[in-house]
């Protein structure tokens, strides 16, 4: 019978003992940290790359330390016009990259990255970013199915940097620029320049060596890329501005539990925006206010010369419109409308 009893007491002693275990491991695994990578193609001393890694120190701290980011700036994992593939692979699990990179893919989105349509600031680009985003939920619901921004800003006012004075669209006539691609390069087609479309880094030497006359860029990404340098004059009329987001797919972002969803909405959306959109709009004052105190010119249109870009820029709108898929039953051209009326509210 004492034998029976010390078997029993040490088999309930083992139990006790594996219980404490197996809690122990459940705890564990219900700390465990959510581990993901953010790429981009800034280096990290730029005040993008600062302002990208604030974002994962937000959200790490938000979380407790229970989601930590990685950043890889300058495009260590891959080149940003193959981010789309990046996401679907795996390769990054967040990719912050502007739409030009993928022009056959956010129609919708990019009416913001369209010329002359009004974008003002930073701040007033992002505002209206969200406002529509929030006005159809029918055209976005479609549009964001495999992919959704979970930042959404503007860039500073798209310029174009030259080697000899441009004051008017006829100053551009048989000139070489650069473009990202997308609408830009229409842009370049309408006011009678040859387009070409070339990644930022191969800009300075593609100036320095006269490769190209000039090239469209907006002052933050300008500055980034030292392209002040290689240039002698600007023309700034708010050309464009470029889209910019942090990226994430939809899979992804569903295999998220609630609470840590909850987290990347605190830090993202239009109040995380709107620490990107101060910090382009500071980039964009402090690069124009070193460019003017080095002695180089930046232009300004007139009335008459801006209408000649405007002009041109109703073209490349029409050209979009015919290129955009109707989503949501939503056409194109008012939707533009209500684009420019949004803006407006913010100029």
């Amino acid at each position: 019978m004492k034998k029976i009893t010390k078997a029993l007491s040490l088999c309930l002693l083992v139990s006790i003992i594996l219980g404490i275990f197996c809690a122990c491991g459940e705890s564990k695994k219900g700390n465990d940290v959510l581990e993901l990578k953010l790429s981009h193609n800034n280096a990290s001393t730029t005040a993008t790359g600062k302002e990208i890694q604030k974002w994962a120190d937000r959200i790490y701290e938000e979380s407790g330390g229970t989601i930590k980011i990685t950043v890889y700036p300058s495009d260590t994992l891959g080149a940003s016009n193959t981010f789309l593939d990046m996401l679907d692979t795996g390769v990054t699990d967040l990719q912050w990259a502007s739409t030009v990179f993928c022009p056959d893919q956010f129609y919708y989105l990019d009416a913001f990255y369209l010329p002359m349509i009004g974008v003002s600031s930073c701040e007033a680009g992002m505002n209206a970013f969200w406002d529509v985003y929030e006005q159809y939920p029918q055209v976005f619901d479609e549009e964001f199915k495999d992919y959704m921004p979970l930042i959404m800003y503007s860039s500073g006012s798209g310029v174009i940097g030259s080697n000899k004075p441009i004051h008017s669209v006829g100053d551009t006539n048989g000139l070489v620029i650069r473009t990202a691609g997308g609408t830009c390069t229409d842009l370049c087609t309408a006011i009678g320049a040859s387009p070409v479309s070339m990644g930022p880094g191969d800009v300075y030497t593609s100036m320095e060596k006269n490769v190209v006359d000039g090239y469209m860029f907006e002052w933050p990404g300008l500055d980034s890329f030292k392209l002040q340098d290689v240039t002698n004059y600007y023309i700034d009329d708010d050309i464009f501005r470029t889209v910019l987001c942090i990226w994430i797919t939809r899979e992804k972002w569903n295999s998220f539990t609630d609470d840590q969803r909850a987290v990347f909405e605190k830090c993202s959306l239009r109040e995380g925006s709107q620490h990107f959109a101060d910090m382009y709009q500071a980039q964009s004052d402090a690069t124009v206010d070193g460019i003017l105190a080095a002695g180089q010119q930046i232009y300004y249109p007139n009335e008459a010369e801006h209408e000649g870009f405007v002009s041109a820029a109703e073209k490349v709108w029409k050209i979009w419109a015919e290129r955009t898929t109707v989503l949501g039953g939503v056409d194109p051209m008012d939707y533009l409308e209500n684009v420019r009326d949004t803006l407006a509210k913010y100029e």
